[in-house]
């Protein structure tokens, strides 16, 4: 599993990072330069998350540019205005910022888990299966 980490809070992202890399997960870390990330991890990448950062600003934007892979956002206010915004932007799904790190962690594993899963399941349903 290997997600990308758009977060410009340095201590969050380290602290993710280390609770993510725990859990066996591949972490590519970006403060900066998010068109870097939208241009590369459609290729290489199993999920972007965005936290605090510019792009989070621009998720639709940047959930196009990185498509097929899925985008999840660490939203700063966890209401229902910026839930579904975030939703309507591309995020397949989304989480609270504010909680603490081991809690986001295990979110990130478990969202990027079950795209994974999603994607091989679309993946099989056009294929046709032969017992000859």
């Amino acid at each position: 599993m290997k997600i990308h980490l758009i977060e410009t809070d340095r201590d969050l992202r380290a602290a993710l990072s280390q609770q993510l890399m725990n859990r066996g997960v591949i972490v590519e870390e970006v403060a900066q330069d998010a068109e870097r990330v939208a241009a590369r991890a459609h290729c290489d990448g199993d999920l972007v998350v965005v936290g605090h950062h510019t792009a989070a600003s621009e998720l639709a934007a940047l959930a196009s540019a990185i498509w097929p892979t899925p985008l999840a956002a660490l939203l700063p206010v966890f209401d229902t205005s910026h839930i579904v915004g975030a939703v309507k932007a591309g995020a397949v799904d989304v989480f609270d910022r504010s909680a603490a790190s081991d809690v986001v962690a295990e979110w990130i594993v478990q969202c990027c888990s079950t795209q994974q899963t999603t994607a091989a399941n679309h993946s099989l349903a056009g294929t046709f299966f032969s017992n000859t």
